[in-house]
């Protein structure tokens, strides 16, 4: 199944964009017909984004992503070629992904603003004063 758009249909929130997963490029709710070369322009294919859950690895001491899909562990990030992951559970749209127990754990961790508690790397300073020391230059 394709992941699709109809911009002839309003989504849930009454913008144009309503989106579905079908076989066949046919609105479910207008049955415009993408394949129709009068019509392709309301029916597109979405990109499928996969969900690349964080990781809290304690040699490396920040979170990262674990670099799988996480509906299958053999989408690789290192491997799969044009295909697209993201660690923010807003922009996945993979409907397998979205069913997974760990995209729902961050689902949840979203505050009610909508944003994801912040996983900077924090990076402490190696001198007292807080700035950055720099060596003096060897050119002559």
């Amino acid at each position: 199944m394709k992941l699709l758009r109809c911009y002839a249909c309003p989504n849930e929130k009454g913008i144009p964009g309503f989106d579905f997963a079908a076989d066949d490029r046919v609105c479910p709710n207008c049955k415009i017909d993408g394949k129709n070369p009068r019509f392709e322009q309301f029916i597109v294919t979405r990109e499928v984004v996969h969900f690349d859950a964080p990781v809290d690895h304690p040699v490396l001491k920040y979170e990262m992503g674990v670099g799988f899909a996480a509906c299958n562990d053999k989408i690789s990030i290192a491997t799969s070629n044009n295909v697209r992951f993201s660690g923010d559970p807003r922009a996945v749209n993979c409907p397998h992904c979205r069913e997974t127990d760990v995209y729902k754990k961050v689902e949840a961790e979203l505050d009610t603003r909508g944003v994801i508690p912040e996983r900077d790397t924090v990076v402490k300073s190696a001198t007292t004063g807080g700035g950055i020391k720099f060596a003096p230059s060897e050119e002559k």
